[in-house]
């Protein structure tokens, strides 16, 4: 049962952090997940180790700190599950879709809107234009 890395592939023993702390002398933070072989469930702990050194430098011990964000992680890749999903929605469906934040400025404009005004989204991006912008005069291409 060992170590992963957030991108699901192994860490290597001299890779875990207590052992980069030791060999480098600074603190190290990861985030590490452990693979339960039973359950082939994933735990993702927030690993934190502060090297501690007697008034010689010598290294006396390592004050590591491990914290279980398995909750977050998997509300983490629920939302970008979500996001992912909503955003292939928008850009796929013919419907004029714009997203507005809450001052009224442009955060998203899908392809149909791109189609109708002539506009790309990084011209308008973050600009406002009142009630919509739609209101513009169709670009000539």
């Amino acid at each position: 049962m060992g170590l992963i890395n957030e991108d699901g592939t192994p860490l290597h023993v001299q890779d875990y952090p207590i052992n980069r702390c030791i060999r480098s002398r600074s603190p190290v933070q990861k985030v590490v997940g452990i693979t339960h072989l039973a359950t082939l469930q994933t735990i993702w702990l927030w690993v934190d180790t502060q090297p501690v050194f007697d008034e010689n430098e010598k290294l006396e011990r390592i004050i590591a700190t491990i914290i279980d964000i398995t909750d977050r992680k998997q509300l983490e890749d629920q939302m970008r599950n979500e996001q992912d999903f909503i955003k292939t929605i928008l850009e796929t469906m013919n419907g004029l879709v714009t997203v507005l934040d809450a001052e009224g400025n442009i955060v998203g404009f899908n392809r149909a809107c791109e189609r109708s005004t002539g506009y790309q989204l990084d011209e308008i991006l973050g600009k406002n234009y009142g009630i919509s912008p739609f209101c513009l005069k169709r670009r000539k291409r």
